[in-house]
Protein backbone atom coordinates (compact mmCIF):
# COMPACT_ATOMS: atom_id res chain seq x y z
CA UNK A 1 0.00 0.00 0.00
CA UNK A 2 1.02 3.19 -0.95
CA UNK A 3 2.65 5.43 1.98
CA UNK A 4 -0.64 8.12 2.98
CA UNK A 5 -0.05 11.92 2.25
CA UNK A 6 -2.22 14.39 2.61
CA UNK A 7 -3.76 17.48 -0.03
CA UNK A 8 -1.86 20.68 1.13
CA UNK A 9 -2.94 23.11 3.55
CA UNK A 10 -6.06 21.62 4.87
CA UNK A 11 -8.93 23.52 6.99
CA UNK A 12 -10.28 21.41 9.75
CA UNK A 13 -14.45 22.14 10.31
CA UNK A 14 -16.61 21.24 13.01
CA UNK A 15 -20.46 21.48 13.85
CA UNK A 16 -21.60 19.17 16.69
CA UNK A 17 -21.02 15.84 15.74
CA UNK A 18 -20.05 16.35 12.00
CA UNK A 19 -16.72 17.41 11.06
CA UNK A 20 -14.85 17.79 7.56
CA UNK A 21 -11.29 18.20 6.10
CA UNK A 22 -10.83 20.56 3.25
CA UNK A 23 -7.83 21.48 0.98
CA UNK A 24 -7.24 25.15 -1.26
CA UNK A 25 -6.23 22.96 -3.60
CA UNK A 26 -8.96 21.85 -5.93
CA UNK A 27 -11.33 23.52 -3.69
CA UNK A 28 -11.39 19.36 -2.22
CA UNK A 29 -13.25 18.12 0.41
CA UNK A 30 -11.10 15.88 1.34
CA UNK A 31 -12.69 13.98 4.91
CA UNK A 32 -16.48 14.03 6.29
CA UNK A 33 -17.46 11.97 9.66
CA UNK A 34 -20.61 12.17 10.73
CA UNK A 35 -21.90 11.10 13.94
CA UNK A 36 -18.89 8.81 14.14
CA UNK A 37 -19.27 7.21 10.86
CA UNK A 38 -16.44 7.50 8.10
CA UNK A 39 -18.78 9.03 5.24
CA UNK A 40 -15.84 10.28 3.31
CA UNK A 41 -12.38 8.70 3.84
CA UNK A 42 -9.43 11.38 4.66
CA UNK A 43 -8.34 11.69 0.72
CA UNK A 44 -4.68 10.82 0.00
CA UNK A 45 -2.69 13.24 -2.16
CA UNK A 46 -2.19 10.23 -4.64
CA UNK A 47 -5.72 9.61 -4.95
CA UNK A 48 -6.58 13.13 -5.47
CA UNK A 49 -4.11 13.66 -8.40
CA UNK A 50 -4.90 10.60 -10.15
CA UNK A 51 -8.48 10.20 -9.71
CA UNK A 52 -9.92 13.14 -8.89
CA UNK A 53 -10.73 12.55 -5.43
CA UNK A 54 -12.69 15.52 -3.54
CA UNK A 55 -12.05 17.99 -6.45
CA UNK A 56 -14.32 21.00 -7.88
CA UNK A 57 -14.59 20.24 -12.10
CA UNK A 58 -14.28 23.50 -13.73
CA UNK A 59 -14.20 25.24 -16.19
CA UNK A 60 -15.64 21.43 -17.63
CA UNK A 61 -16.28 18.40 -15.48
CA UNK A 62 -15.48 15.22 -17.09
CA UNK A 63 -14.14 14.07 -20.59
CA UNK A 64 -13.44 16.34 -23.32
CA UNK A 65 -12.15 14.36 -26.29
CA UNK A 66 -9.09 15.55 -27.91
CA UNK A 67 -8.64 17.98 -25.24
CA UNK A 68 -9.93 20.65 -27.78
CA UNK A 69 -13.16 23.09 -28.49
CA UNK A 70 -14.59 25.99 -30.63
CA UNK A 71 -15.98 29.12 -30.01
CA UNK A 72 -17.12 31.60 -32.07
CA UNK A 73 -14.92 30.48 -34.93
CA UNK A 74 -12.13 30.47 -32.36
CA UNK A 75 -10.32 27.47 -31.71
CA UNK A 76 -8.74 26.39 -28.21
CA UNK A 77 -7.15 23.38 -26.85
CA UNK A 78 -5.46 21.73 -24.07
CA UNK A 79 -2.17 19.76 -23.66
CA UNK A 80 -2.79 17.75 -20.94
CA UNK A 81 -4.41 14.60 -22.54
CA UNK A 82 -5.01 10.84 -20.77
CA UNK A 83 -4.69 7.58 -22.45
CA UNK A 84 -7.88 8.23 -24.32
CA UNK A 85 -6.75 11.28 -25.62
CA UNK A 86 -9.28 13.26 -23.68
CA UNK A 87 -8.56 16.31 -21.20
CA UNK A 88 -9.86 15.93 -17.85
CA UNK A 89 -11.97 17.35 -15.36
CA UNK A 90 -10.80 20.93 -16.21
CA UNK A 91 -8.15 23.28 -14.77
CA UNK A 92 -9.46 23.72 -11.48
CA UNK A 93 -8.45 20.36 -9.48
CA UNK A 94 -4.62 21.18 -8.82
CA UNK A 95 -5.13 24.67 -8.51
CA UNK A 96 -4.80 26.46 -5.28
CA UNK A 97 -8.05 28.53 -4.42
CA UNK A 98 -7.80 31.54 -1.92
CA UNK A 99 -9.61 31.10 1.57
CA UNK A 100 -12.03 33.66 2.29
CA UNK A 101 -14.73 33.90 4.80
CA UNK A 102 -13.30 31.10 7.12
CA UNK A 103 -15.91 30.10 9.83
CA UNK A 104 -15.86 27.25 12.62
CA UNK A 105 -18.47 25.16 10.23
CA UNK A 106 -17.53 27.04 6.86
CA UNK A 107 -15.55 28.13 4.32
CA UNK A 108 -15.60 29.87 1.06
CA UNK A 109 -12.84 28.82 -1.49
CA UNK A 110 -12.29 31.37 -4.29
CA UNK A 111 -10.44 30.94 -8.02
CA UNK A 112 -10.09 33.18 -11.13
CA UNK A 113 -9.52 31.91 -14.29
CA UNK A 114 -8.68 33.70 -17.50
CA UNK A 115 -5.04 33.21 -17.95
CA UNK A 116 -5.08 30.02 -19.72
CA UNK A 117 -4.57 29.66 -23.50
CA UNK A 118 -7.68 26.64 -23.90
CA UNK A 119 -9.97 28.65 -21.41
CA UNK A 120 -8.95 32.58 -21.69
CA UNK A 121 -12.79 33.55 -20.36
CA UNK A 122 -12.07 35.44 -16.89
CA UNK A 123 -14.35 33.79 -14.82
CA UNK A 124 -14.44 33.71 -10.83
CA UNK A 125 -15.46 30.28 -8.99
CA UNK A 126 -16.47 30.22 -5.44
CA UNK A 127 -17.03 27.08 -3.92
CA UNK A 128 -18.85 26.93 -0.58
CA UNK A 129 -18.85 24.41 2.05
CA UNK A 130 -20.96 24.78 5.05
CA UNK A 131 -21.73 21.74 7.81
CA UNK A 132 -25.22 21.10 8.82
CA UNK A 133 -26.17 19.26 11.55
CA UNK A 134 -26.93 15.75 9.37
CA UNK A 135 -23.55 16.24 6.73
CA UNK A 136 -22.68 19.38 4.61
CA UNK A 137 -24.21 21.81 1.77
CA UNK A 138 -22.01 22.83 -0.96
CA UNK A 139 -21.95 25.33 -3.48
CA UNK A 140 -20.42 26.14 -6.50
CA UNK A 141 -21.12 29.68 -7.95
CA UNK A 142 -19.37 30.93 -10.99
CA UNK A 143 -19.44 34.42 -12.52
CA UNK A 144 -18.54 36.39 -15.59
CA UNK A 145 -15.83 39.12 -15.26
CA UNK A 146 -14.71 39.62 -18.32
CA UNK A 147 -16.50 41.77 -21.07
CA UNK A 148 -18.18 38.59 -23.75
CA UNK A 149 -20.32 35.31 -23.34
CA UNK A 150 -18.52 32.12 -21.36
CA UNK A 151 -19.18 29.21 -21.93
CA UNK A 152 -19.11 27.10 -18.57
CA UNK A 153 -20.08 24.00 -16.79
CA UNK A 154 -18.64 22.64 -13.47
CA UNK A 155 -19.15 19.84 -11.42
CA UNK A 156 -17.98 18.13 -8.12
CA UNK A 157 -16.15 14.52 -7.50
CA UNK A 158 -16.69 13.29 -4.10
CA UNK A 159 -16.29 9.50 -3.29
CA UNK A 160 -18.51 7.83 -0.59
CA UNK A 161 -16.70 5.82 1.62
CA UNK A 162 -18.31 1.75 1.15
CA UNK A 163 -17.80 -1.39 1.71
CA UNK A 164 -18.43 -4.93 -0.58
CA UNK A 165 -21.82 -5.01 0.80
CA UNK A 166 -22.72 -1.21 0.67
CA UNK A 167 -26.73 -1.12 -1.24
CA UNK A 168 -26.94 1.96 -3.97
CA UNK A 169 -29.88 3.82 -5.05
CA UNK A 170 -29.73 5.76 -8.54
CA UNK A 171 -32.80 7.52 -9.75
CA UNK A 172 -32.41 8.35 -13.04
CA UNK A 173 -34.30 7.80 -16.17
CA UNK A 174 -31.49 7.85 -18.68
CA UNK A 175 -27.38 6.92 -19.07
CA UNK A 176 -25.30 8.18 -21.60
CA UNK A 177 -24.28 5.61 -24.40
CA UNK A 178 -20.09 6.33 -24.90
CA UNK A 179 -18.11 5.55 -27.43
CA UNK A 180 -15.01 3.86 -27.15
CA UNK A 181 -13.26 7.18 -26.03
CA UNK A 182 -15.80 7.06 -23.13
CA UNK A 183 -17.36 10.03 -25.00
CA UNK A 184 -20.79 10.38 -25.18
CA UNK A 185 -22.85 9.89 -28.83
CA UNK A 186 -26.63 9.50 -27.00
CA UNK A 187 -28.50 8.50 -24.25
CA UNK A 188 -30.33 5.97 -23.61
CA UNK A 189 -32.97 4.53 -20.86
CA UNK A 190 -31.26 3.60 -17.58
CA UNK A 191 -30.54 -0.31 -17.07
CA UNK A 192 -27.39 0.13 -14.40
CA UNK A 193 -29.85 2.59 -11.55
CA UNK A 194 -31.67 -1.26 -10.91
CA UNK A 195 -30.37 -5.26 -10.98
CA UNK A 196 -32.93 -6.96 -13.28
CA UNK A 197 -35.14 -8.12 -10.67
CA UNK A 198 -35.82 -5.06 -9.26
CA UNK A 199 -33.36 -5.16 -5.85
CA UNK A 200 -30.81 -2.86 -5.34
CA UNK A 201 -27.38 -2.57 -6.89
CA UNK A 202 -24.44 -3.87 -4.34
CA UNK A 203 -20.91 -2.29 -4.41
CA UNK A 204 -19.05 -5.27 -4.38
CA UNK A 205 -18.34 -6.53 -8.19
CA UNK A 206 -20.03 -3.73 -9.30
CA UNK A 207 -18.70 -1.71 -12.54
CA UNK A 208 -19.54 1.42 -13.22
CA UNK A 209 -18.15 4.79 -15.12
CA UNK A 210 -21.15 6.46 -16.39
CA UNK A 211 -23.14 9.40 -16.64
CA UNK A 212 -27.02 9.27 -15.19
CA UNK A 213 -29.84 11.88 -16.76
CA UNK A 214 -33.59 13.38 -15.96
CA UNK A 215 -33.16 12.67 -12.69
CA UNK A 216 -35.71 11.41 -10.50
CA UNK A 217 -36.73 14.68 -8.16
CA UNK A 218 -38.81 15.60 -5.21
CA UNK A 219 -41.13 18.51 -5.33
CA UNK A 220 -38.06 20.54 -4.57
CA UNK A 221 -36.16 20.12 -7.54
CA UNK A 222 -33.88 17.69 -5.44
CA UNK A 223 -32.61 14.75 -6.76
CA UNK A 224 -30.48 12.16 -5.00
CA UNK A 225 -28.55 9.06 -4.79
CA UNK A 226 -28.38 6.80 -2.08
CA UNK A 227 -25.95 4.73 -0.27
CA UNK A 228 -27.27 2.16 2.36
CA UNK A 229 -24.55 0.13 4.68
CA UNK A 230 -25.22 -3.09 5.92
CA UNK A 231 -25.45 -1.11 9.80
CA UNK A 232 -28.50 0.27 8.63
CA UNK A 233 -26.95 3.94 8.27
CA UNK A 234 -27.82 5.51 5.05
CA UNK A 235 -25.70 8.28 3.18
CA UNK A 236 -27.83 10.55 0.57
CA UNK A 237 -26.05 12.47 -1.71
CA UNK A 238 -28.53 15.18 -3.35
CA UNK A 239 -28.01 17.39 -5.97
CA UNK A 240 -30.17 20.52 -7.29
CA UNK A 241 -31.96 21.30 -10.73
CA UNK A 242 -28.60 23.53 -11.72
CA UNK A 243 -26.56 19.54 -11.34
CA UNK A 244 -28.80 18.17 -14.39
CA UNK A 245 -26.42 15.16 -14.33
CA UNK A 246 -24.86 12.43 -12.27
CA UNK A 247 -21.81 10.70 -12.50
CA UNK A 248 -21.14 7.56 -10.99
CA UNK A 249 -17.97 5.55 -10.66
CA UNK A 250 -17.12 2.50 -8.80
CA UNK A 251 -13.45 2.69 -8.09
CA UNK A 252 -12.38 -0.76 -6.74
CA UNK A 253 -8.67 0.25 -6.53
CA UNK A 254 -8.47 3.48 -4.10
CA UNK A 255 -6.12 1.45 -1.75
CA UNK A 256 -3.33 1.22 -4.06
CA UNK A 257 -3.65 5.27 -3.75
CA UNK A 258 -2.94 5.24 -0.04
CA UNK A 259 -6.78 4.47 0.68
CA UNK A 260 -7.60 2.53 3.09
CA UNK A 261 -11.14 1.18 1.21
CA UNK A 262 -12.31 1.36 -1.98
CA UNK A 263 -14.66 4.52 -3.02
CA UNK A 264 -17.89 5.17 -4.86
CA UNK A 265 -17.74 8.58 -6.77
CA UNK A 266 -21.00 10.20 -7.00
CA UNK A 267 -20.56 13.67 -9.36
CA UNK A 268 -23.05 16.12 -9.56
CA UNK A 269 -22.39 17.33 -12.87
CA UNK A 270 -24.20 20.60 -14.46
CA UNK A 271 -23.10 18.55 -17.97
CA UNK A 272 -22.13 15.49 -19.45
CA UNK A 273 -18.81 15.05 -20.75
CA UNK A 274 -17.72 16.61 -23.92
CA UNK A 275 -19.83 19.63 -22.99
CA UNK A 276 -17.59 22.01 -24.65
CA UNK A 277 -17.53 20.45 -28.06
CA UNK A 278 -20.88 19.17 -28.17
CA UNK A 279 -23.00 22.33 -26.44
CA UNK A 280 -25.16 19.94 -24.58
CA UNK A 281 -26.32 22.03 -21.43
CA UNK A 282 -23.67 24.57 -21.36
CA UNK A 283 -23.83 27.88 -19.44
CA UNK A 284 -23.64 30.77 -21.54
CA UNK A 285 -22.81 33.41 -18.69
CA UNK A 286 -23.02 36.86 -19.85
CA UNK A 287 -20.90 39.63 -18.83
CA UNK A 288 -21.54 40.22 -14.94
CA UNK A 289 -23.87 37.40 -14.59
CA UNK A 290 -23.54 34.38 -12.41
CA UNK A 291 -24.67 30.73 -11.84
CA UNK A 292 -25.08 28.91 -8.75
CA UNK A 293 -25.68 25.20 -8.18
CA UNK A 294 -26.14 23.60 -5.03
CA UNK A 295 -25.20 19.92 -3.78
CA UNK A 296 -24.97 18.20 -0.58
CA UNK A 297 -24.23 14.81 1.69
CA UNK A 298 -26.97 14.04 4.26
CA UNK A 299 -26.65 11.06 7.04
CA UNK A 300 -29.29 8.93 8.71
CA UNK A 301 -28.53 6.66 11.40
CA UNK A 302 -29.60 3.08 11.41
CA UNK A 303 -33.20 3.16 13.40
CA UNK A 304 -31.98 1.22 16.04
CA UNK A 305 -29.31 3.76 16.63
CA UNK A 306 -31.79 6.84 17.04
Amino acid sequence: MSTFEALPDEISLKFGEVSARVSPQGASLTELLVSGLTVIEHVSAAAAKTSFAGATLAPWPNRLKDGSWVFEGKSYRFANLDSLRNANHGLAFDRTFAVENLTESSVDLVLTFGEDAGYPFRVVFKVSYALTAGGLEASIEATNLGDEVAPIAFGAHPYISVDENCEIEINAKVQAINDERKIPIGFEPASKNLNSDGSALRFAGLQLDDCFGELDRNQDGIASATVTHKSGHTVKLWQDESFKYLMVFAHHRLTELGMKASGLALEPQTAPANALQSGTDLYMLKPGESKNAKWGITVAKANKEQ
